[in-house]
């Protein structure tokens, strides 16, 4: 066990940061917030984390100052974007992480230009990581099945209804964005301490669709949908093996049937599945129980 983890270290701690990207747009989505602000987000985490660690400041540290300091710019976007809905949404959100990429390639020394920065110092702490995980999971479940969360199943459902019953349909849509953002810079900031470099390619618009597959794969509806869209995404090409290099077009093939088959991710599937078989089970010994008549 001890030589397996060893061994596959960089894909546990890579699947972690995954999860938390992928927690990133599902979040948003879950309100009916078509928004990929918190891949662009993962760009600005990851330049701003490299930024402060090679100028000296410890890893934990700069994770925690980029985490909190993502909360004001995330906010600041909400507000410029909050009027936008659906696809201008997601077109706008697209356009800002493609930005970040730009702005990379231009910013010379302090970005490393189209190069990007290297020799990071290191910090990947799989324990802490594991913690913050956790943290984050526990916290969308929570907001999964609170009031709160319910409200923002039926802000994505039907806005109008949302509206009529009293909900700030503005302010709950800014709340999620901005949570989003944070999530992203977060996941960025792993990730940067982890693979010690970042580059403009790190945030192009193939981050973009690896993080909506995860999402899409596991399920919008749950919080465990993008835990297992990151699995499926980091650790199919551990075991892909010589069909490794078709792992894009695997992906594209798996999308496209959970998203005709199966709309609501495999999560939801496998949950029916086990609902299927254990109401199954239970209906067998009262199904053979009228069957048998009594003797008198």
């Amino acid at each position: 066990m001890i030589e397996w983890y060893g061994q596959h270290t960089i894909i546990i701690q890579t699947s972690m940061i995954y999860v938390l990207l992928a927690y990133s747009v599902q979040l948003a989505l879950r309100a009916g917030v078509f928004s990929f602000a918190g891949v662009g987000f993962f760009g600005l985490g990851g330049y701003a984390t490299a930024i402060l660690a090679i100028r000296g400041v410890p890893g934990p540290l700069a994770v925690l100052i980029v985490t909190l300091a993502a909360v004001l710019p995330g906010y600041l976007l909400a507000m410029l974007l909050a009027r936008l809905r659906d696809l201008y949404l997601g077109m706008a959100t697209i356009a800002f992480t493609l930005m970040i990429s730009v702005f990379a390639s231009n910013g010379g020394e302090l970005t490393g230009g189209a190069v990007g920065l290297f020799s990071i110092p290191y910090w990947a702490n799989t324990p802490v990581m594991v913690i913050i995980f956790v943290v984050a999971s526990v916290l969308m479940h929570r907001l999964e099945r609170s009031h709160f969360g319910r409200g923002l199943e039926a802000l994505r459902e039907n806005q109008d209804l949302a509206l009529s019953v009293g909900t700030d349909v503005l302010k709950q849509r800014k709340f999620v964005f901005t949570l989003g953002t944070v999530l992203g810079a977060l996941s960025g900031a792993l990730f940067v301490l982890t693979f010690t470099a970042i580059d403009p390619e790190t945030t192009s618009f193939r981050l973009v669709v690896t993080t909506l597959t995860m999402v899409i794969l596991g399920g919008v509806g749950t919080w465990i949908g993008p835990v297992a869209g990151a699995l499926i995404v980091v650790w199919l090409p551990v075991y892909l093996g010589p069909l490794e290099k078709w792992a894009d077009a695997i992906y594209g093939l798996i999308v496209v049937v959970i998203a005709m088959y199966a709309p609501d991710g495999l999560v939801a599937v496998v949950r029916r599945a086990w609902k299927a078989l254990w109401s199954g089970r239970n209906a067998k010994p009262e199904a053979s129980g009228l069957s048998t008549p009594k003797k008198s």
